[in-house]
């Protein structure tokens, strides 16, 4: 009975797990699995669209190349990967359609971040 109710309250109480984030000119949207950049959609793999909602729904803050690994791949860093730093430079390239590609910054050594109003 716990878990069941566990289970609803998650639910309930994640509106913008549902809905829609604006930061800037992008938005996405969850439910549809869309993102817009200054209302042209724009087509996004699975995995830069998973990347590209911790860091807007984390703007503001530092993101390790490890926790997006962990957060958009589901795993571990064992070794230095570069993985991240090409899906950012992709994300990077389909944000400049709109010219937004200034909205994540690079914190040199420690990984990314997302910046509160994107530049665009």
């Amino acid at each position: 009975m716990l878990r069941v109710k566990s289970v609803i309250r998650r639910s309930n109480a994640s509106p913008k797990m549902r809905g829609q984030i604006t930061v800037g000119g992008i938005t996405l949207d969850r439910a549809r699995c869309e993102i817009t950049v200054d209302g042209k959609l724009v087509d996004f793999t699975a995995t830069e669209f998973k990347l590209l909602t911790l860091l807007i729904e984390r703007r503001g803050r530092v993101l390790s190349r490890e926790t997006l690994l962990n957060g958009a791949w589901g795993y571990e860093a064992s070794t230095g990967t570069r993985t991240v730093d090409t899906y950012i430079q992709r994300l990077r390239e389909k944000l400049k359609l709109g010219g937004s590609a200034d909205c994540i910054e690079t914190i040199r050594g420690v990984g990314y971040r997302m910046v509160e109003t994107a530049v665009g």
